[in-house]
């Protein structure tokens, strides 16, 4: 096993940016998060809260379109879950990207990006996923993502962030998590990344600096590494403020016939998590032979919080071991942890974590 294969510690794959205009936002569960990035440490942000819901719906049909599905929403005309109708073209294009969260039907914990709507039917990027049928999704939550621009505005720059005036000086950069890696590929060495550039008072890629960055989707799951490594870095704080996400999540955990995989991602909850509460079963987390090193099968590597593995894990006859100890564990994982998943090569479907909230 490579376990050096991640220095790890948060898309659903990008799709066109359709996007939604004002609409209502009220949401009772909300909260903040607030992350701590020392100078010259490398520090996780992984957004533990959503941006609030605009609205939920009752589906009362699914018709499959290619690389789409048009869902038909109860009522005429539907109403969201607080009491305002859909609105003709809600979704064109404008400030924000939305997704909707399954939150009933065979497709829960599964969420798309929307890409149109009607007074009474929504249209959503299903990618190669199965055609759907009525009983695939019984009920959506629809929210917007979160973006760069959106997790770190203008307004906090200086405080969350430095700008960077001289690209060969980069002050803070931002690395999103990939959200598979392989071989001795490291995440902060594949993960795209970004940086504020002061000539253009926005968000760009590392890789293209002409290229705006802002408003690049960051999905529930969906990680950051913050490098606050910069000479003459200074201390920085982010906060992150947003509502509750409770309905069930769904997490591939890829592999490959080839070569050994890794799975980035985080758990977009506000709670800690007992280790034996997140939703591994010996279906999706192949269980070790024994306990011996040439026994374990997948591995489990958690984020010390500062852009490295802080301990890695296995699971042996239904309990949970980490390494270097024969006694099982079942620690607490404070919420905003990231993780990797290790498969060892060899063929096989994807795998499915399903993550409940545990509040």
């Amino acid at each position: 096993m490579k376990q050096a294969l991640l220095t790890l510690l948060l898309a659903a794959a990008l799709v066109p940016n359709v996007a939604a205009q004002q609409f209502r936002v009220a949401q009772p569960a909300v909260g903040s998060q607030y992350v701590i990035a020392p100078a010259g440490r490398t520090v996780i942000v992984a957004p533990q809260f959503q941006r609030p819901s605009v609205g939920t719906f009752r589906v009362t049909g699914v018709t499959p379109g290619g690389e789409t599905a048009t869902l038909a929403l109860a009522g005429q005309p539907p109403l969201d879950s607080y009491g305002a109708p859909l609105l003709d073209d809600q979704y064109k294009p404008a400030a924000d990207t939305y997704y909707a969260l399954v939150t009933a039907g065979d497709w829960t914990g599964l969420f798309f990006t929307v890409t149109a709507n009607t007074a009474t039917t929504l249209e959503i990027h299903t990618g190669g996923l199965p055609g759907g049928r009525a009983t695939s999704v019984r009920s959506i939550e629809v929210r917007p993502y979160w973006s760069i621009e959106t997790l770190f505005p203008t307004s906090v720059a200086e405080v969350s962030f430095i700008p960077t005036t001289n690209p060969d000086e980069v002050k803070t950069r931002l690395v999103l998590a990939p959200l598979m890696l392989s071989g001795n590929e490291q995440p902060q060495q594949v993960g795209e990344a970004y940086y504020y550039s002061s000539a253009v008072s926005g968000w760009v890629s590392a890789a293209d600096p002409d290229m705006a960055a802002g408003k690049v989707l960051v999905a529930p799951g969906r990680y950051f590494y913050m490098q606050n490594t910069s000479t003459g870095s200074y201390p920085l704080d982010v906060v992150i403020a947003g509502s509750v996400l409770t309905a069930p999540l769904r997490q591939n955990l890829y592999a490959s016939a080839e070569e050994v995989t890794a799975t980035c991602f985080a758990l977009a909850r506000s709670s800690d998590y007992k280790l034996s509460q997140i939703g591994f079963t010996d279906a999706n987390f192949t269980p070790s032979l024994n306990q011996s090193p040439l026994g374990r099968n997948d591995l489990l590597l958690v984020d010390d919080g500062f852009g490295g593995v802080g301990a890695v894990y296995y699971r042996y006859k239904s309990k949970w071991y980490t390494t270097g100890s024969a006694l099982p564990v079942d620690p607490v994982l404070p919420a905003g942890t990231a993780f990797g998943v290790l498969k060892k090569a060899g063929p096989g479907p994807v795998k499915v974590l399903v993550n409940r909230n545990n509040l």
